[in-house]
């Protein structure tokens, strides 16, 4: 008799005991997706949790050594799960909330929205949190650097690929901006310094 799941899920990965079907396939990868997003809000609650256990600073060498993260993952984890309620967590990936960090606490959950309405990746939020900052920035006097869709990665220059576009109205200037569409990744142009 076949076990009823044809796989088991290990601290290193996912171990198949038979073959795997179709729909069993699809819905370990539905399960997979959702534990990585989980996991990234419930290390940062749980960081959270333990303010009053410990001191800060033995609290993320303590979290380190338990969870083998590092302190810039804990540290990120800590501050996303800090500055969003569970009520409004359900609007996409952690990895879009991240970015929204960037944005004020009134623009977050708007742009949050859009992301999921428009079915942008984290590209095109990143596309339309850098149009709304450069458009902020350029009002306050001056165009902000991290605007630019072009970046120095380590040794290699990256740009946006071309990609189709999505023009989206912003609900709050009501200015039209140009995104990227889901399923859009970057793609190298040049190697720097070689």
């Amino acid at each position: 008799m076949q076990p009823a799941r044809p796989w088991e899920l290990t601290r290193t990965g996912v171990v198949f005991s038979r073959g795997i079907t179709q729909p069993e396939y699809e819905a370990l990868g539905v399960r997979l997706a959702g534990i990585a997003n989980a996991t990234a809000w419930a290390i940062g609650d749980w960081i959270l949790a333990g303010v009053s256990l410990t001191e800060y600073g033995n609290r993320y060498e303590h979290a380190m050594s338990l969870t083998g993260r590092s302190y810039d993952s804990l540290s990120q984890y800590c501050r996303v799960s800090a500055s969003y309620g569970h009520d409004e967590r359900g609007l996409g990936p952690w990895s879009l909330y991240r970015e929204a960090l960037r944005l004020s606490t009134h623009d977050r959950i708007r742009a949050l929205e859009l992301a999921r309405d428009n079915g942008w990746n984290r590209n095109g939020l990143v596309d339309y949190i850098n149009t709304r900052l450069e458009t902020k920035n350029a009002l306050n006097g001056g165009a902000h650097q991290s605007a630019a869709l072009t970046k120095r990665v380590g040794r290699r220059q990256w740009r946006t690929a071309s990609a189709p576009k999505q023009r989206v109205r912003c609900p709050h200037c009501g200015e039209l901006f140009d995104v990227r569409r889901k399923g859009v990744t970057e793609e190298p142009i040049t190697t720097v310094g070689r």
